[in-house]
């Protein structure tokens, strides 16, 4: 899923790298992506299977054209057990090969959500070098908990481990300890 996300944001500024309207096509197929997604997600039913983004998004035959090219090019980059996914529909649109890839790429398992929470509610110290990585990954595990649907932590939890986690940084720059203090 980490990956996942790093590729999402090396694909919109490729996307939007190549020309504006192929920027713009693009965050039409993720949102449409993303929304057939979120009902996947919130349907537990076994008709959960037989979900996928039904938008026609294509609308003029330069849209087709950049359809047809950015699926030429998904079909290179995403893994090709979603690929062979999709060979039982008979239009294959970069939305069904986004969502198909979202599905793949999957909802955090238990030991993922473990993990998250554990980013979030056990208090650690950091060095002051390894500082700015940690907060990184304290904002990815909101994100996700967010995008998947779980409950977050209350926010005396999360202020408690960030207090903690910016100890080494507070300890050094009196000024910043003051400030964080007051916040």
């Amino acid at each position: 899923p980490l990956e996942y996300e790093k590729w999402m944001n090396q694909m919109a500024t490729a996307m939007n790298g190549h020309h504006p309207e192929i920027g713009i096509y693009w965050q039409r197929v993720v949102k449409c992506a993303e929304e057939t997604y979120s009902k996947y997600v919130k349907d537990v039913s076994f008709t959960r299977t037989g979900i996928s983004p039904t938008e026609k998004l294509p609308q003029t035959p330069i849209e087709e054209r950049i359809e047809a090219r950015l699926l030429m090019m998904m079909n290179s980059v995403v893994p090709q057990i979603v690929v062979r996914q999709c060979d039982d529909k008979p239009d294959v649109t970069c939305a069904l090969l986004l969502y198909r890839t979202m599905v793949h790429a999957g909802p955090a398992s238990k030991e993922d959500c473990t993990q998250m929470m554990d980013i979030l509610t056990k208090p650690r110290t950091y060095e002051l070098s390894k500082l700015q990585e940690a907060m990184i990954q304290f904002r990815y595990a909101r994100n996700r908990f967010k995008k998947y649907g779980h409950i977050e932590p209350e926010p005396s939890q999360l202020f408690e481990t960030l207090k903690v986690a910016t100890s080494a940084l507070t300890a050094k720059d009196h000024e910043f300890a003051f400030r964080f203090q007051h916040y």
